[in-house]
């Protein structure tokens, strides 16, 4: 198998779906199997980083074990010496991704709208800390930790929000004030699997874990959360440490592609991406009813929805493009011109939609 084959191969792997509605622990031992014969037949490979790559395949597996097992601070401390590298091992530490995303970027925050009361920009943010009770397990987080999810895109936020009625879909726009650091959990794409292969193959086995669909929405323990709720711990521990705090290098999210990847629209692959938002100050002290840091660095929108905004005056829409010569182009034209794209666009004015700072 060539280089090219094995991205195509392990691309195909994400999400991974439980078709066959096997037990957790099987379909995740099952998937990382196939991710290993991959490995094993693609030329080029050495077999220290095969074995490297098997190693963490096995801590994987053995972390689900622990938790399962309920035994969590096992479970965290495999993951975290897995991260570090303490058990003679490469450390993914250094492996993973951070990324810088630079300020004055966009993104979505939705919610659905119920009943009668009107929602403010207020309403958007994350769940205040007085209120905590009521925040339940998400993938990058769990109960009690109100996080602050947004979407790269209108769309990715009304497909994490498993396509209820759109209309009802009340969204603002979030923007970042400030250069923030984020892990990038995000699949990679072709260009940059050629630019660190070795790099992408030992991070993969975690990607795959933590892009699991659930396959029961309604029950209160989801294991296929068990390795995204894992890493968002090892994050927090991060932001936790004294030196962390001396050298300004918190991580202030996790950068994910959304386990709905789907086919059905001809939109972007990066329109499927999305944020999960940590409240670095998470205690609620001196009163705050949000995080310091997060209404620091973050302004915000009122929301509005799609039926709002035709119903005032509807949208400019162009049918008459076509016949692109690059698809990429074609992809990106397409979610312009889609309701998506011009409740974006409508929002991104901000004469209509200003941006305020949130307070405490």
């Amino acid at each position: 198998m060539t280089k090219d084959e094995l991205y195509s191969k392990i691309a195909e792997m994400l999400p991974v779906e439980n078709t066959d509605s096997k037990p957790f622990r099987i379909l995740l031992s099952d998937s990382l199997k196939t991710y290993l014969s991959y490995i094993n037949k693609t030329e080029g490979i050495g077999d220290e980083d095969k074995k490297e790559v098997a190693y963490i395949c096995e801590t994987i597996k053995a972390i689900v074990k622990a938790q399962y097992k309920g035994l969590h601070a096992q479970a965290f401390r495999k993951l975290s010496n897995l991260f570090s590298g303490k058990t003679g091992h490469k450390g993914l530490g250094n492996i993973l991704f951070v990324s810088k995303l630079k300020a004055n970027n966009s993104f979505y925050r939705a919610r659905v709208h119920s009943g009668t009361k009107k929602f403010t920009y207020k309403d958007m943010f994350h769940i205040p800390f007085s209120k905590r009770g009521i925040v339940q397990t998400q993938r990058y987080s769990f109960p009690g930790y109100p996080c602050l999810y947004v979407g790269e895109s209108v769309y990715a936020c009304w497909e994490e929000m498993h396509r209820v009625d759109f209309d009802l879909c009340m969204i603002s726009r979030v923007v970042n004030q400030k250069d923030i650091f984020l892990l990038d959990m995000r699949i990679p794409n072709k260009n940059d699997f050629d630019k660190n292969m070795i790099r992408t193959l030992y991070f993969f086995p975690l990607l795959l874990s933590c892009m699991v669909v659930v396959i029961n929405r309604d029950d209160v323990f989801k294991p296929e959360y068990i390795i995204p709720q894992l890493v968002t711990e090892w994050v927090i521990t991060h932001n936790d440490k004294p030196e962390t705090k001396k050298k300004n290098v918190l991580i202030y999210g996790i950068r994910y592609t959304s386990s709905l990847k789907t086919d059905e629209f001809e939109f972007p692959k990066s329109k499927l991406d999305n944020i999960a938002l940590f409240p670095i100050d998470a205690l609620g002290a001196n009163g705050n009813k949000y995080c310091p840091k997060l209404v620091d660095n973050f302004s915000i929108t009122n929301p509005t929805c799609n039926e709002f905004e035709k119903l005032k005056c509807g949208y400019d829409i162009d049918l008459g493009k076509a016949g692109y010569d690059d698809k990429e182009f074609e992809l990106f034209a397409n979610y312009e011109l889609s309701d998506f794209g011009q409740l974006e666009k409508r929002l991104r004015d901000t004469d209509k939609f200003p941006l305020y700072k949130m307070s405490n």
